[in-house]
């Protein structure tokens, strides 16, 4: 079937699918090999090993999740049948700008994450601190807040009904 679809596919749309698999492999060669050069050699215990294990499975199973493979299917859909009698290529690529989207905000919060476990880690568990005050005041709020909202809604909902 992947051969067959391959083969009805014009030069250029056959370059396009090519090169996003090109830079599928790349990508997951270059967080091999980050992985390999600053996870094991500082983990000798194995505990990052298998917590970056467990995170790159989990990802490979969050690809698959419902609600991204039907945003993705209804984008393609609908581009599909805007296009349809007209000069515009095929709609290729909305999975794999979807995917290169969310994994940069992945890696950007893994970057955070490193960088403030550096930084902020020390102060925040030094139980006396402002800042550890402050971040449980403040995640206080936001929780409350949010559940006030949800709250909020949905007695908007019941009585509007």
């Amino acid at each position: 079937m992947l051969r067959q679809s391959f083969h009805t596919m014009s030069p250029q749309e056959k370059s396009r699918v090519v090169g996003m698999y090109a830079t599928i492999l790349a990508l997951h060669a270059i967080g091999f090999l980050v992985f390999l050069a600053y996870v094991v050699p500082s983990h000798y215990k194995g505990l990052g090993i298998g917590i970056a294990v467990t995170a790159y499975t989990l990802g490979l199973r969050h690809a698959f999740d419902a609600d991204h493979i039907s945003a993705i299917d209804n984008t393609t859909r609908k581009v599909m049948n805007e296009r349809i009698g007209s000069d515009q290529p095929r709609p290729f690529a909305f999975g794999y700008f979807f995917s290169l989207g969310h994994s940069t905000i992945v890696v950007a919060i893994g970057v955070g994450l490193v960088v403030a476990v550096k930084a902020v880690f020390p102060a925040v568990s030094d139980s006396g601190s402002g800042l550890e005050r402050f971040g449980g005041l403040f995640g206080t709020a936001v929780s409350a807040s949010f559940l006030f909202l949800i709250g909020l809604l949905n007695l908007v909902i019941s009585l509007g009904s």
